[in-house]
């Protein structure tokens, strides 16, 4: 056989076998619906937000796997959506909205109310569980401190988590200029405008404090506060005063008070005398005067200095009602007789 009749009959066989695939196709093509649909996955699971995908399968009286056709998909409604895959409409996605039990996806082949055969799912929607708390901010205190060289200051940090519920966790210290330890402990060793930062291990939440660092050179004495600041007293007791110093920042300072008062005395350690009765200030002030510090005193009399009776007249003249009174009994008697 000539190269060319082997070509005419390679493609007459090609031919053949090609119309009679495509017959076969169209069989298949043209059966009737499927005798019974199917749908996967049977009862799932999902969760409030989640979505899964529904499959609808077809099968024949024999059991063969045929296409559904016409596939219409149906939800309940009230647990959640259902939409058809516009690339495959024997798939569909179900949307979980809402908590519940009586959930499902149904599928039918044609028009629901055309009578063919269907099949559905019932799905279970669980409510979404609540995450674990975790870290979302850190508040340190306190905070705008001011400080001076030398000084510490403890600092403590607070966490929320994402509820704004407080949050454990061990806060990591650093400063950016000074030092602290771990224990939230800040010393001043310089002065300047620094932060205390909290952070926390695997976290990128931080918080902060910001600082004011003075020299030692420019703190001075501003206030004198004395304790008690008032007081009420007889003549002749005692009272014990203290002072208490402090800077331009509010912060103790340490000076020695001299004292005085406008009534009574006091001594150099702030021990008041009340000498008469009346109202009086004790006062405490640094070395040039410049800075006073007061506490009111009001003085009332003794009630031993009362006036009382003669403790001699008094015994007298029990002495003489006595005799008086035993002079009369004896002369009753002698008038008896």
């Amino acid at each position: 056989m000539s190269y060319q009749n082997k070509r005419r009959l390679g493609a007459h066989l090609f031919g053949a076998v090609s119309a009679f695939l495509l017959t076969a196709v169209m069989a298949v093509s043209a059966e009737g619906p499927a005798a019974e649909v199917i749908v996967t996955p049977q009862n799932p699971e999902i969760k409030v937000g989640d979505s899964i995908v529904i499959t609808a399968e077809g099968r024949d009286k024999d059991g063969n796997i045929v296409p559904v056709s016409d596939p219409h998909w149906e939800a309940d409604g009230q647990c959640g959506t259902i939409t058809p895959d516009p690339n495959d409409p024997s798939k569909a996605i179900y949307t979980a909205t809402a908590e519940g039990t009586d959930c499902y996806a149904l599928c039918y082949q044609g028009p629901p109310s055309s009578g063919g055969a269907y099949a559905s799912t019932d799905i279970r929607v669980v409510p979404i569980k609540q995450l674990s708390p975790y870290l979302t901010r850190t508040e340190v205190s306190p905070n705008n401190v001011k400080l001076t060289v030398g000084e510490t200051q403890l600092f403590t940090a607070t966490g929320y988590d994402q509820n704004g519920n407080k949050y454990q966790f061990e806060p990591i210290w650093s400063a950016d200029g000074g030092t602290v330890n771990q224990n939230g402990s800040y010393t001043a060793t310089i002065p300047g405008d620094f932060t205390v930062t909290a952070s926390a291990q695997d976290s990128d939440i931080t918080g902060e404090a910001k600082l004011t660092i003075g020299d030692q050179s420019s703190v001075y004495l501003e206030k004198i506060e004395v304790a008690p600041s008032s007081v009420s007293m007889v003549a002749g007791q005692q009272q014990l005063f203290t002072a208490a110093g402090y800077d331009q920042n509010g912060k103790p300072i340490n000076f020695k008070p001299l004292w005085s008062a406008d009534g009574g005395t006091v001594g150099a350690n702030g021990a008041y005398t009340a000498t008469k009765e009346g109202s009086f200030a004790v006062t405490a002030a640094n070395q040039d005067g410049s800075v006073i510090g007061s506490a009111a005193v009001t003085v009332e009399a003794a009630k031993g200095d009362e006036a009382k009776p003669n403790a001699g007249w008094c015994i007298g003249g029990a002495a003489l009602l006595a005799l008086a009174a035993g002079a009369f009994l004896l002369q009753r008697r002698r008038k008896a007789s």
